[in-house]
C-alpha cells in the first residue's frame, strides 16, 4: 500500500516536470521616429568606428583629458556615453554615472577636442543610423583608465 501511494505521488508530480512555460514577447511601445531610431540601432550589421581604430580614440581621449587646477584626484569611475551620428560625428554626450562636477566637464571637454570622424553604422537593411557608445572611465588619482 505505501508502494502504491509513493507511485501515486511521483507520477503526480512528474506531470508538472513536463509542463511549459510560454513567456509573451516584450511589448515596446515606439512613440516616435527618434524611438523607432534607438530601437534599430541595436540590430546592426555594421558598427561605427573610429577612424584609427578603438585604441587610437582612447589614446586621443586620454591625451584631451587633463585634471583641472585645484581638483582633487581621488579613485572613482564614471560613464560616458555619446551618439555617433549618421555623418559620423559624435552628437549629444552625457555622463551616466557622475563622479562629480568638475570630473563630468574633464570627461565632456575631452571628448569635444576630439574632431577625427568615426564610421556611419548600417542596419541589416543597409541603411545609415546613429549608433549610441558608452566608454567606462576609471580614475585613479595619477592615471586614467578607459574600458
Amino acid at each position: 500500500m505505501k508502494n502504491i501511494i509513493l507511485l501515486i505521488i511521483f507520477l503526480s508530480n512528474w506531470s508538472f516536470v513536463w509542463g511549459q512555460i510560454v513567456e509573451k514577447p516584450e511589448l515596446i511601445i515606439v512613440e516616435d521616429k527618434q524611438d523607432l531610431e534607438v530601437l534599430l540601432s541595436c540590430c546592426c550589421k555594421q558598427d561605427t568606428f573610429y577612424e584609427g581604430g578603438i585604441n587610437q580614440f582612447y589614446k586621443d581621449f586620454k591625451n584631451n583629458l587633463k585634471y583641472p587646477k585645484g581638483v582633487r584626484k581621488f579613485k572613482g569611475e564614471t560613464y560616458l556615453i555619446f551618439t555617433v551620428s549618421k555623418v559620423g560625428k559624435i552628437i549629444n554626450p552625457k555622463i551616466e554615472k557622475s563622479v562629480g562636477q568638475e570630473y563630468d566637464k574633464m570627461v565632456l571637454r575631452a571628448l569635444e577636442q576630439i574632431h577625427q570622424n568615426w564610421s556611419v553604422a548600417k542596419d541589416d537593411r543597409g541603411k545609415i543610423i546613429n549608433q549610441e557608445k558608452r566608454i567606462q572611465i576609471i580614475f585613479n588619482k595619477r592615471k586614467f583608465k578607459i574600458i
